[in-house]
């Protein structure tokens, strides 16, 4: 079942630093949908879908995290991204890899 993946980062400036790391137009298999909008506060709030809990944190793992450090940002205090198991999900089929 897919999860959807609940984060956020203090300001634009940060997300933008962080996910120029990532290439979201060519995500990894089981990273299924990215979202990201500002918020009133100037924060931003990040929603990710994923086929599965592993590709969530295989993606986190092995793409997120190195990406935070290549932006110089510290992510070791940040809060893990609230994930939930989806009850209904209609959009791009998940693919196995």
């Amino acid at each position: 079942m897919p999860i959807i993946a609940i984060s956020g980062v203090p300001s634009r400036e940060e997300y933008e630093a962080v996910s120029g790391n990532i290439d979201l137009d060519h995500r990894p298999a089981g990273w299924l949908v990215h979202a990201a909008t500002q918020l009133p506060d100037c924060s931003v709030q990040i929603v990710d879908i994923f086929d599965s809990q592993e590709s969530m944190d295989t993606v986190g793992a092995q793409l997120v995290l190195p990406s935070f450090d290549k932006a110089g940002v510290d992510a070791r205090d940040r809060r893990p991204p609230a994930a939930h198991e989806t009850f209904a999900y209609h959009g791009p089929a998940p693919v196995r890899g």
